[in-house]
């Protein structure tokens, strides 16, 4: 009601007064309430190393997204490797929970429940501060760390510097909320919630960007021999040994004496989805080559699969919500090939170091920063490859912005074809090259 009234007369200053003035209220009152209750002994105050003089790590991601939580994992596995008996903690939306509680380099993780949903509201936004409150005080708040990470940037980045606060921990180290110019708004005075604020990181790949918060906090080591980028993920691999997967092919019908291919033809935003039919000519060169192929997908875009399984004849394997995510990733790590939109299995297949090849809707010169940039997003791994429109189409500039399936249409299967078969020839060399080494040896 009060925006309703207040809009209109305002006009820009609205925007460029009132809600900046309301939001550094919000936030200082936020501030004096935790210290007050802070100093009252309610909650817990800061955080100190243990007998031994290791700190204790927590780092916050509040992201819903499959993909930017295994893009986390090298940061993770960096600062296990730099501090091997140190306390390494996560706060994690519920949804990729269960991925990151298999990470043998992580000691515990906190599951909040917060929802996929984006809060694109000032209530919503609220309503998802509160929540977060609650967890805190339900789980977290006898955690005691003593130094907080917070790696993401942009979606929720407020949010999770409130956590951070609410922990009391001594340092509290992020991204300065400016960091990227593809943000809509640009709140600096957010950044009072840190206490170290590192700039820098644009036009970089996620994970080597969030490698780098860890070296400005002088966490690891300052030279990077191994790129973040490059690597196969150990954590992935680990949890890939977990389910049983003769007993897992069985159940789903995959079998394991002819060599497979993933595809993956879902993903979170419509506009991502490259269309059925075009899938099903890649699927029929496939089988032309003598694979198999298993259509995977979640309960979500379970009637996706089920189209193109149809259309592709009905001869591949059809996996529409039959695993859970800790058997995706055994399915997915025994595939000689994946291939899929821009979604979260691409970055297993790619941390798994198998061949992949991922479709993306934002061409060559878009923002690098943006949310649909290859540049920023494409999986980690050795093998990893990826289509983009050579061109979008109008009224779309540099990157799609149409609601349905639309600048993804220009990739041409003969496109997606010709990378998946430069990718498993690097890879299948690579495999030869390191056999021989080891015979050699």
């Amino acid at each position: 009601m009060l925006k309703r009234v207040l809009k209109p007369i305002l006009g820009p200053a609205y925007r460029q007064i009132y809600l900046p003035l309301l939001d550094r209220l919000a936030m200082l009152t936020f501030r004096w309430g935790v210290n007050l209750i802070r100093a009252l002994g309610v909650i817990p105050k800061s955080g100190s190393m243990d007998q031994g003089g290791e700190e204790r790590f927590l780092i916050v991601n509040l992201t819903p997204h499959l993909g930017d939580a295994v893009m986390n994992m090298p940061m993770i596995e960096a600062l296990r490797r730099a501090h091997p008996r140190s306390r390494i903690e996560l706060a994690v939306e519920a949804s990729v929970a269960p991925l990151m509680q298999m990470m043998p380099v992580v000691d515990h993780v906190y599951a909040l429940k917060l929802g996929n949903a984006p809060p694109l509201t000032r209530r919503l936004s609220t309503e998802r501060t509160l929540r977060i409150m609650q967890h805190y005080w339900k789980q977290m708040r006898q955690s005691a760390p003593t130094t907080c990470l917070m790696p993401r940037w942009g979606d929720d980045l407020f949010r999770s510097n409130m956590l951070a606060y609410l922990t009391g921990a001594s340092r509290r180290i992020g991204f300065a909320s400016d960091v990227s110019a593809a943000q809509q708004y640009q709140l600096p005075y957010r950044d009072a919630l840190l206490t170290e604020v590192v700039q820098g990181g644009r036009g970089i790949h996620e994970p080597e960007k969030l490698c780098l918060l860890l070296r400005e906090a002088g966490l690891i080591p300052p030279a990077n021999p191994d790129a973040a980028h490059m690597r196969i993920i150990d954590s992935l691999r680990h949890i890939a040994t977990v389910t049983d997967w003769p007993d897992l092919a069985a159940r789903i019908g995959v079998d394991t004496t002819i060599p497979f291919a993933v595809i993956a033809p879902g993903a979170s935003m419509p506009k991502r989805v490259w269309p059925i039919e075009y899938w099903a000519e890649v699927m029929e060169d496939l089988r032309k080559k003598g694979m198999q192929v298993v259509v995977l997908t979640g309960s979500q875009d379970a009637k996706l699969a089920r189209q193109l399984h149809e259309q592709g004849g009905g001869w591949a394997t059809l996996v529409a919500g039959e695993t859970n995510l800790l058997e995706s990733v055994t399915l997915i790590s025994r595939a000689k090939l994946f291939l899929g939109n821009d979604s979260g299995p691409g970055h297993i297949a790619g941390g798994l170091g198998i061949p992949t090849v991922i479709l993306f809707i934002a061409e060559e010169g878009c923002d690098p920063d943006g949310a649909s940039a290859p540049e920023r997003i494409h999986p980690i791994g050795p093998y990893v490859g990826f289509c983009r429109p050579s061109k979008c189409l109008p009224p779309c500039v540099l990157c799609c912005d149409a609601l349905e399936a639309h600048c993804i249409k220009t990739i041409r299967p003969s496109d997606v074809i010709e990378v998946a078969g430069y990718e498993m020839a690097r890879a299948k060399t690579m495999e030869a090259m390191t056999g021989a080494s080891e015979v050699q040896s």
